[in-house]
């Protein structure tokens, strides 16, 4: 799935990514990366495009992406997961787990 997502051809990793992205996805994606990723080309804060090289070669934004690909491979992007752990976060932070978690502690 990582290949979809930053091979050959996918739309991120595109060498000229305005034929892919409208001006306001790119003005958005632009913010989510350091600043010494982006290119501009002739100058023109407009035109900012990520570097490819990065989106090749860069470790940690391979392993994110590989993270992203593993969770919604897996559901986690499931909009009925996402309910339920929203549920089991609110019932944790209530402490509707703590004796079970205290009885599991004493197991060990």
């Amino acid at each position: 799935m990582v290949s979809v997502l930053i091979g050959k051809g996918a739309p991120v990793t595109s060498m000229d990514q305005r034929d892919h992205f409208s001006e306001e996805d790119r003005q958005d994606l632009s913010t989510l990366v350091p600043p010494h990723v982006l290119v501009y080309p002739d100058g023109d804060n407009k035109a900012a495009r990520v570097d490819p090289n990065f989106l090749k070669y860069d470790m940690d934004f391979r392993h994110g992406l590989r993270c992203f690909a593993e969770d919604l491979r897996d559901g986690r992007f499931d909009p009925v997961w996402l309910e339920q752990a929203a549920e089991a976060m609110e019932e944790r932070a209530h402490g509707d787990f703590d004796d079970f978690k205290a009885r599991q502690f004493e197991l060990f």
